[in-house]
């Protein structure tokens, strides 16, 4: 099976949404697939990787840069028609979306910014993209990483269901480096060896309770 992975960056050095790709990527050649990746630009672990990069030519730092990856991908769609092309950015015409972004829409609601994104170039180019995407009669299948998302998507776009699918993010259970034992890591945090510990890793914590 020939895979195509986009995204405008790829790779745990840019972020989450970013290494949750590479992470993916190397998942799927180890099972049989072929892995391309096509993006702006990877970090140095996965050019090591030695995955096939289609390189977008288009600035990752600007908003026209975010709008001409979109362009770029869709391009993608139709010269690989001999290959499933995932996308994990908000890109009208893509087949098969990642949704882990969730909806802008729903962000800015929870934010309550909704009036002030009104006057946002930005914020209006996000929502364009997003509602384009989610409505494009090509679209397929939405991957959602959580009940939440699935559903703000499918009630905000109505998309129907049976088009979403839930996948949750995994975890690599066994990261490279050194590994610490439970009793050293509480030692280090100065935590008591009885006291619950829950971890939240993520980020935009006020969204996000």
């Amino acid at each position: 099976m020939k895979i195509v992975l986009a995204r405008q960056r790829i790779g745990a050095g840019f972020g989450g949404a970013e290494g949750y790709v590479a992470m993916l990527a190397a998942a799927l050649r180890s099972r049989g697939a072929e892995i391309s990746l096509m993006a702006q630009s990877v970090d140095a672990e996965v050019e090591r990787g030695g995955f096939p990069v289609i390189r977008a030519n288009c600035r990752a730092t600007n908003l026209w840069g975010v709008w001409s990856f979109a362009r770029e991908v869709v391009r993608a769609v139709r010269e690989l028609p001999d290959r499933i092309l995932i996308s994990f950015d908000r890109i009208p015409g893509a087949r098969f979306i990642r949704a882990g972004d969730g909806s802008h829409a729903a962000y800015l609601d929870s934010m309550g910014q909704t009036t002030s994104a009104k006057f946002s170039v930005k914020h209006q180019m996000m929502l364009s993209l997003e509602r384009r995407t989610f409505t494009n009669p090509d679209l397929k299948m939405v991957i959602a990483n959580s009940k939440m998302v699935a559903e703000e998507i499918r009630a905000r776009h109505d998309v129907p269901a049976e088009k979403i699918r839930i996948v949750y993010t995994g975890l690599n259970s066994r990261p490279a480096g050194q590994s610490i034992s439970k009793k050293q890591a509480r030692a280090n945090l100065d935590l008591p060896d009885g006291a619950r510990v829950i971890l939240f890793a993520g980020h935009n914590y006020e969204r996000k309770g």
